[in-house]
């Protein structure tokens, strides 16, 4: 993790401590994972780079919880089911 232009170095630590966190968590419970950059899996599965396009595409493939992603506030959830989705599929 690397700070970008107009990030604060603090938050890039916290979250890079966050996910190390995670990573170890993980590991200790044998739980195999792997890295998906996000180009690869919206790439996969057709998703626009917007997060907008996300939360239309979510929509549209679990249409009986489309109302999970109406809000643009859920565009985080959105992209959590696909990564899963993507994860299924692979």
């Amino acid at each position: 993790v690397g700070v970008r232009p107009g990030e604060s170095p603090i938050s890039s630590f916290s979250f890079g401590r966050g996910f190390g966190c995670l990573e170890g968590v993980l590991a200790a419970l044998q739980i195999p994972t792997t890295l998906v950059f996000p180009a690869a899996w919206k790439r996969a599965l057709n998703v626009p780079a917007d997060k907008g396009g996300a939360r239309m595409k979510a929509m549209s493939l679990f249409p009986e919880v489309a109302e999970q992603f109406r809000r643009v506030k859920d565009d985080g959830r959105s992209e959590a089911c696909l990564l899963a989705l993507y994860g299924l599929r692979r």
